[in-house]
């Protein structure tokens, strides 16, 4: 598999999973901001996020906590 930045939407494989980091981000910025003021910590479900780069992107972004349950 090459890396696929660069490469047009038909010449991925599929399934792709492609992520915005500039929204990813933007959101982080507004959640943050939010739960601060509310003194509220961020935790992550991590049976819906299922991707493991994403997960260390998130931790390196400022997220502390991520909830796993078993799926069912």
């Amino acid at each position: 598999m090459t890396a696929p930045i660069g490469q047009t939407l038909d010449a991925l494989d599929s399934p792709q999973l492609l992520i915005d980091l500039d929204v990813v981000d933007a959101n982080l910025r507004r959640l943050f901001a939010r739960l601060r003021e509310r003194l509220v910590a961020v935790r992550v479900h991590f049976k819906s996020l299922k991707c493991a780069g994403l997960a260390r992107y998130l931790r390196a972004a400022g997220v502390q906590n991520f909830l796993w349950r078993e799926a069912q």
